[in-house]
């Protein structure tokens, strides 16, 4: 097999199973786009899980997916791989992590796309902060500071937060972020939390 590229789009997630237990009421959406920048944000889900803001580079070689972690604010893994099964506009993930008391769980998350990718678009935070900037269409998703937040610009409605969500504004190739520009780039430049 041979690695293509990832499944572009806005994706959200429809269904979560944690050891057959019903946990989709919560949002997550996740941005993918087609050369394999993507950022995720999910908020906390009750005792299970915690909240997460993280982005980086997916890889996709069916059946497999892998999304390496570059800014990943709760360090909640470096690496996250899973099955994926792909039907036009529905991922379904099939995987297992280990919990903080080291017990096994397996999970199937089913996930779908709300749009092709259409306009890309990359920012920088200034230099010496952690972060991470992508629109794919019309879907913003910013992770700063201390939380991320995903953002429909067609009507500045919040699709999705957690932790504490940035204050953002964007015009075009301008972006602010908590009062402070972020750099537009071609190529995100994220850097890697040890």
């Amino acid at each position: 097999m041979s690695l293509l590229p990832p499944p572009s789009g806005v994706w959200h997630r429809t269904t979560f199973l944690v050891d057959e237990v019903d946990m989709s009421t919560q949002p997550a959406v996740w941005i993918q786009t087609p050369s394999g920048p993507f950022l995720d944000v999910r908020p906390e889900m009750g005792d299970l899980l915690t909240a997460s803001c993280f982005a980086g580079l997916a890889y996709w070689e069916p059946p497999r997916m892998k999304w390496v972690h570059s800014v990943d604010l709760w360090r909640s893994m470096p690496v996250d791989v899973g099955d994926c099964d792909l039907d036009d506009d529905v991922l379904t993930e099939y995987g297992s992590f280990t919990d903080e008391s080291g017990v096994e769980v397996h999970y199937v998350e089913r996930w779908e796309r709300s749009g092709d990718a259409g306009e890309i678009a990359y920012w920088d935070p200034p230099a010496g902060s952690v972060g991470a900037a992508i629109r794919v269409d019309r879907v913003l998703g910013v992770i700063a500071g201390g939380g991320g937040v995903l953002v429909d610009l067609a009507d500045g409605s919040v699709i999705v937060g957690s932790g504490e969500p940035p204050d953002i504004a964007c015009a075009g190739a301008a972006l602010v972020v908590d009062g402070v520009d972020w750099a537009a780039t071609d190529s995100p430049t994220w850097p890697t939390i040890d």
